[in-house]
């Protein structure tokens, strides 16, 4: 039985439930900064990706690095260096 100075159950179930929502809240925004931390690629593991995809598409024009804003002169030298073993890496596994 409550107490006629108590707080109502209405006022103890939405306090709890701001809690648990501002909880979750919380937490979701950690677990999102912990993926976006862990999903960015180095610049070497990125060129070697596109380098690595390169080696598989014959026409030349279709490639990541012939594409407009995407030449060595866009990329750092360690994308380049990536790009450049991933390529040779995948085109000769492709032989």
């Amino acid at each position: 039985m409550l107490l006629r100075n108590s707080r109502s159950l209405d006022y103890w179930f939405a306090l709890s439930t701001f809690s648990l929502l501002l909880l979750l809240l919380v937490l979701g925004v950690q677990i999102h900064a912990v993926n976006a931390i862990s999903l960015t690629k180095s610049p070497i593991e990125s060129g070697y990706g596109h380098g690595c995809n390169d080696a598989g598409i014959i026409d030349l024009s279709d490639r990541y690095i012939s594409q407009p804003g995407k030449g060595p002169s866009f990329h750092t030298e360690e994308f380049m260096c990536g790009y450049d073993t991933g390529y040779n890496e995948c085109s000769n596994a492709m032989e």
